[in-house]
């Protein structure tokens, strides 16, 4: 018997699991798809990392983010980080909240007003915005960041096996009593003492045979690489990261996957089945189309040296609650069970801390962070339970 089992192999489940064998646990991780693969949130190159967040409970987080990717790419001998800086982009009130939050943990930082930032970063205009410019911040190296915890996980004596679907899972009572639980998959069963669903997009098909359901949504959204009219502009030794809270969330990141292409994107998407992502209503494509004019919109508005339209597209997927906060629990009603979900498009940078927050769950450890902006109760009038 597994002491734990982590169903779902993406950067959090996988972080779960690193952080598990750091402690000698027995654990075995189950990815339905063959790894590597392109079908849920945590694949690509690239990824923002940041202590500049608006909410407290997470930039508190991100020191320990930042510390576990450092020791994890000491341990594997791989480039993780790339410390490009990060620019927030808001209106006052909002910078103020992020300064507030950066001086309370003592991270560096600047700001700008849109003189300011065109003079420091001239490929780059924030109208009349302001900037607030964190020089720690960066590029995660996504598909590395994966390939360090997979190296990681499987040296610390942990399992991983792709490619099997769990189609059953079940609490059990044991022969001295306890409980515990076993999983089927497509081709195998196991039992654990605790189970970790860290599912991405396919949670709630996972926990619909429990009778719950939460409010999240399955997003498929435009990744978008647009070729630079000088290139040395937004290069990643001479540009930075940058979020834009005010334009409904908008991000980039410097030129570093396609040669003179940065990528740059809106945080928003259609809503799709996972097990189906090509498919898309007639009403989802006309908003995906408003979605792109708005991102040339914006790309028009921030960025006056990249070229009006993309040339590389290709596609992510969210899952998203209503309030773009995680859900980080133990399953109601159900001990043995723990759940990672609706990480919203912003959980890889955060996932060494989630795997810890997960890790101590599964132990019946109290985690070090608090779990209340995490839990399902907020949606206690959406949540659907039959328990």
């Amino acid at each position: 018997m597994y002491e734990v089992i982590v169903c779902g192999a993406g950067v959090q489940g996988l972080s779960t699991a690193n952080y598990l064998v750091e402690n000698k646990k027995k654990v075995l991780v189950i990815e339905q798809f063959p790894l590597p693969h392109v079908r849920g949130s945590s694949h690509g190159a690239s990824r923002i990392t940041r202590h500049s967040y608006d909410k407290s409970y997470y930039s508190q987080m991100m020191p320990e983010c930042f510390d576990r990717w450092e020791k994890l790419a000491n341990k594997t001998d791989l480039n993780l980080f790339n410390n490009c800086g990060l620019m927030t982009v808001g209106d006052h009130d909002y910078v103020t909240l992020v300064e507030n939050n950066l001086k309370a943990g003592g991270i560096k930082h600047e700001i700008f007003d849109d003189a300011g930032v065109r003079k420091r970063f001239p490929g780059f205009s924030s109208g009349k915005e302001l900037v607030i410019y964190e020089p720690s911040g960066g590029v995660l190296i996504a598909d590395r960041c994966l390939q360090a915890l997979q190296r990681s996980v499987l040296a610390g004596g942990g399992e991983i096996r792709d490619g099997e679907k769990v189609v059953l899972i079940e609490e059990l009572v044991g022969e001295v009593g306890g409980t515990y639980v076993r999983i089927t998959t497509n081709k195998s069963v196991y039992s654990t003492k605790k189970l970790v669903l860290t599912c991405g997009s396919w949670i709630n098909k996972v926990i619909k045979p429990f009778g719950i359901q939460y409010p999240v949504k399955p997003v498929k959204i435009n990744v978008l690489y647009w070729k630079a009219k000088d290139p040395s502009l937004y290069d990643i030794k001479r540009f930075p990261g940058v979020y834009i809270a005010s334009a409904n969330h908008f991000y980039s990141l410097p030129i570093m996957e396609y040669p003179e292409h940065m990528k740059v994107c809106f945080h928003a998407g259609v809503t799709i089945d996972p097990d189906q992502p090509a498919k898309i209503s007639k009403s989802d494509e006309v908003v995906r189309a408003s979605q792109y004019e708005y991102a040339v919109e914006c790309v028009r508005n921030y960025y006056p040296e990249l070229e009006q339209s993309p040339g590389v597209q290709e596609n992510c997927i969210y899952t998203v609650t209503p309030d773009e906060d995680l859900i980080l629990e133990t399953l109601p009603g159900h001990s043995n069970i723990i759940v990672g979900a609706g990480f919203s498009g912003h959980g890889f940078k955060l996932a060494p801390a989630i795997g810890h927050i997960l890790g101590d769950l599964a132990l019946d450890r109290q985690p070090p962070y608090k779990l209340a902006p995490f839990s399902s109760e907020r949606f206690k009038k959406k949540l659907s339970s039959k328990i």
